[in-house]
Parts: structure tokens; sequence; C-alpha cells
């Protein structure tokens, strides 16, 4: 059994690869399969998640996996068009953001969105670290410990420690829970 379910994860996988190249108009990657950023991306996400839920137009979906509520790898990213490229990987979790901090919250990146309803904090760069990152950054604005200006410096610094070789447990994973509890 084991091996029929493998077998149908390398088709899901195979057929979601397929279907972004054919969503794309990037240069196709040498294998042939559509742009080399986003198959990266897909792989990465398949390596660690399996077989996507869904595969939509212009992005292949996973559903409450670890953390998140979502993952969607963009191919043709038309709501994100002038960042197309890639910052194709988004991720959010279930977050209750009060509306007197989602000025705060836009402030600090705007790859970092709070859903219209205010329950989805999602996040979207080039990898899993990075949106663990922003994300970390962005619980942290909402509970005041750090402002905009603050979380974007320490943004940087991060990407830069990481670049040299040293870890941050802000890249790591999440370091609250979701939903987010209310801290005093």
């Amino acid at each position: 059994m084991n091996r029929i379910a493998g077998f149908l994860s390398a088709v899901m996988a195979g057929t979601a690869i397929g279907l972004l190249a054919g969503c794309s108009g990037q240069t196709m990657s040498p294998h042939g399969y559509g742009p080399e950023w986003s198959n990266l991306s897909l792989n990465m996400m398949i390596d660690k998640y399996g077989a996507p839920d869904r595969i939509e137009d212009k992005r292949v979906v996973w559903q409450n996996k670890g953390p998140w509520k979502r993952i969607a790898v963009w191919d043709g990213m038309d709501i994100y068009e002038k960042y197309a490229g890639v910052d194709n990987i988004e991720q959010t979790v279930t977050y209750l953001v009060p509306p007197d901090r989602l000025m705060a919250v836009n402030d600090f990146r705007d790859r970092v969105r709070v859903s219209a309803d205010g329950a989805e904090l999602s996040a979207r760069s080039s990898s899993e670290e990075r949106n663990c990152l922003a994300l970390n950054l962005a619980d942290e604005i909402i509970h005041g410990v750090k402002t905009p200006d603050e979380a974007r410096g320490f943004y940087v610094s991060t990407l830069r420690m990481a670049d040299a070789g040293k870890s941050s447990p802000y890249m790591q994973g999440l370091l609250f829970q979701s939903p987010s509890p209310a801290r005093p």
C-alpha cells in the first residue's frame, strides 16, 4: 500500500510541475517543466510536505501542513506582478490581527499581508525560513515588542547573519502559537 501511495504522490508532484510549466510565460528550465525558480520552490515544498492538495491555474496549494493553514507556490503571480520571480512561496497562518495593529503590520513589509477579515496572516518570499522570520516579526509588531522600523532592521540583519552561515530561531519556525494567543 505504501508503494501505491508513493506512486500517487509522485504522479501528483509531476502533474503539479507540468501544470506550472503550462501556466508560465517565463523561460523554461533545462528540464522543460517550467521556470527554474518555480520548479525549485515547488520541489522544496513537495520534499517537505508531500504532494499538493490542489492544483490551480497559477499556483499549487497545500492545506493544513505543519504550522501552516495554507501554503501556495505561485507561478504566474499576477497579484504580485512587480515581485514575480523568486518570492513565490506564500505561507498563511490563522491569526486574529487586531484592527488597530493593521497599519503597523502593513508598514513592516509589503510581502506580509493580513486577510480582508483580519483572520489570516501571510508572508511571501523565496523560502519557508524567510516567511517564518517575517511572520515572527509581524507577531512582535502586533504585540508591541518591536516597531515596524525595528522589525525591518532586524529582518535585514537576520538575513545577513543567515547569509554568513549563522542561525536564528526567528528563521527556524514560528515562535508563536497559531491562532495567536492574547498577550498581556
